[in-house]
């Protein structure tokens, strides 16, 4: 049986470093740089496409992810 996990977010920074920093706070978003900032607490498992994301989808029994870009990376990218 495969098990599909469905919209797995994914963090591009090629993405996150094209968006400013005035829009992130300007939208409601913590800094980069804040304690407080979701991309601080989880960017690296998001980033992660490799070995560890593998290995953590063999240990919860999922056979295929679907990634999601995230829509703060989707909506405020410029160019």
């Amino acid at each position: 049986m495969r098990t599909v996990a469905l919209e797995e977010h994914i963090s591009l920074p090629e993405l996150t470093s094209r968006i400013p920093e005035e829009l992130i706070i300007a939208r409601g978003w913590p800094a980069p740089d804040s304690p407080n900032s979701p991309t601080k607490r989880v960017g690296p498992e998001l980033r992660e496409v490799g070995e560890a994301r593998l290995k953590s989808m063999d240990e919860a029994g999922i056979t295929v992810q679907v990634l999601a870009g995230m829509p703060k990376q989707l909506f405020m990218c410029y160019g």
